[in-house]
């Protein structure tokens, strides 16, 4: 009885240990300010890859989860996601993340992972 116990436990740390942190990849809100207050927008899942069109002047997102997993944003200067013309990894932790230093964009799309190369 002793031994089942072990094992069933010494399982399911194993499997805690084994599996990813953060399986949700989080929704975020993008701003005109550079706080997370003026004129907030939809909702956005950053698990969905598509294009965020015509999103110029947007200045900050709120990240409405702590727990979001590796997602990249990537820039674009056009209104359909073209190109890159930068990309950042999402901040982790929950709250206003300030898009200075990321400007010249007018469409935004979240991808997985890292950023490749910028091809604009």
């Amino acid at each position: 009885m002793q031994l089942q116990i072990f094992t069933a436990l010494t399982l399911l740390l194993g499997s805690a240990l084994a599996a990813p942190a953060c399986v949700a990849r989080g929704y975020a809100t993008f701003y005109d300010d550079h706080h997370c207050q003026t004129n907030g927008g939809t909702a956005v899942s950053m698990a969905n890859p598509g294009c965020l069109a015509n999103e110029y002047n947007r200045n900050s997102i709120y990240i409405q989860s702590p727990c979001i997993g590796d997602p990249s944003m990537v820039w674009s200067p056009g209104n359909n996601c073209n190109c890159q013309n930068d990309c950042a990894l999402v901040p982790t932790n929950q709250g206003c993340w300030d898009l200075n230093g990321h400007r010249g964009a007018s469409s935004f799309r979240f991808i997985g992972g890292n950023c490749a190369a910028n091809n604009c």
